[in-house]
């Protein structure tokens, strides 16, 4: 038990850590923001914090109860050559490729409206990925898979192969060439917990991890110099941007909440957001406009600069949280409903394979983590791969028995 609960407390940490963050500044900070968080908005998105972070603690809880030797039975995992070449070629063309094209589209245009054209600029996104089927097939299906199939191999084994340097090679440049830094701080976060929970099952240093981090450190705050406009108090601005970066989100969700959520303001709902994103995907086979799904209009919505901070004059806009989907669909019942869903992602991990609930269990905590940022566990990507690992665990399972 005192095993389960330590590993469930670690695993949990750095989801934890955001969260209060996030809740501390919208209940002592949110004075300097226009507009104005209310009374009401803050005790309900605390209350939803404190389900969340509740949630997360005992689903990692029941996951390590349930599977006591989940920890070494990930380094029993074989990589299979053929899944090898298959992360080999899906990293070329979801990261290697479009990050080669990037680099020679700043050559010629340089690099300053980089990231204005990559997330505005769906032409220039088409070209990227070589046309529109292509860039959905790439960012929906072959990208989660890479980042879940990259997690079950660093948790397989110590050395790197060179697979997974292209992989860690291809998301730098690609992150470098989009002025990006979610996917080093992926890195980071990966890294982070499977030193927490493996360093006694294998001979990982804390020194390799200290170097590995900050490196990654340095390249993220490289990255950030660039998109800091306030060139004449470089450190100032850098330290605010920092702070600002990981506490906005809840702040933009409290704002939407009080001005209200445009067309989604409970039309035809509870659970057209928290049900709709998956099948979403194949929207356009019935000619359905894939903006009718809640995850895209939540993130046109949060596209309008409407949060402005008194503390270095910026306006914002991000997506907010995962959490707006609870709200457009539950209202004030939120929390009750964000208690459930986070302990059915949980509850997966105990249906998949033996030798992958581990990977799995990584994956949704990182998602979680980044789903604090934007609507990471409602992506179709994030959903569709759950798919993927629960019916390949129903086939794996079915032949295991079959065989014997």
């Amino acid at each position: 038990m005192y095993t389960a609960i330590k590993n469930s407390f670690m695993i949990s940490c750095p989801v934890i850590a955001l969260g209060v963050y996030q809740s501390f500044w919208l209940i002592f900070l949110h004075d300097n923001y226009e507009p104005q968080a209310t009374e009401f908005t803050i005790i309900l998105l605390v209350i939803s914090y404190i389900s969340f972070l509740s949630s997360l603690l005992y689903g990692n809880y029941i996951v390590f109860s349930k599977n006591k030797n989940v920890l070494f039975l990930s380094r029993d995992n074989s990589v299979n050559p053929i899944l090898r070449m298959f992360f080999f070629v899906a990293v070329s063309i979801v990261l290697f490729i479009p990050s080669v094209k990037l680099f020679v589209y700043i050559m010629e245009n340089g690099y300053v409206n980089i990231r204005a054209v990559y997330f505005s600029d769906y032409d220039f996104l088409f070209s990227l990925y070589g046309g529109k089927l292509m860039m959905q097939l790439s960012l929906f299906v072959l990208k989660p898979t890479i980042y879940f199939i990259f997690i079950l191999f660093i948790i397989s084994r110590n050395n790197f192969k060179a697979e997974e340097v292209f992989f860690i090679v291809s998301l730098f440049s690609f992150s470098v060439a989009t002025a990006g830094r979610f996917a080093i701080y992926w890195i980071f976060i990966v890294f982070f917990l499977r030193f927490l929970l493996l360093r006694s099952v294998d001979n990982l240093s804390f020194r390799k991890i200290a170097i590995a981090s900050v490196f990654l450190f340095v390249l993220s705050i490289g990255i950030l110099i660039f998109r800091v406009e306030q060139q004449s108090n470089i450190f100032t601005s850098l330290i605010l941007s920092l702070l600002e970066y990981h506490a906005v989100p809840i702040l933009l969700l409290a704002e939407k909440i009080d001005t209200g959520l445009g067309d989604a303001w409970f039309i035809g709902y509870p659970l057209l957001s928290t049900l709709s994103t998956l099948p979403s995907l194949f929207f356009p086979l019935f000619n359905i406009q894939s903006i009718n799904s809640p995850v895209f209009y939540f993130g046109e919505l949060m596209n309008d600069f409407s949060l402005s901070s008194d503390f270095t004059g910026k306006s914002f806009n991000a997506f907010s949280t995962f959490l707006i989907f609870f709200y457009s669909d539950f209202g004030f019942l939120m929390p009750i409903f964000i208690f459930i869903y986070v302990l059915v992602l949980f509850f997966t991990v105990n249906l998949v394979a033996p030798h992958l609930r581990l990977a799995l269990l990584l994956y949704i905590n990182v998602s979680l983590f980044f789903s604090l940022f934007q609507s990471a566990v409602f992506e179709i990507g994030f959903q569709f791969s759950l798919v993927i690992i629960l019916l390949y665990s129903f086939f794996y399972n079915f032949y295991r028995k079959r065989k014997f």
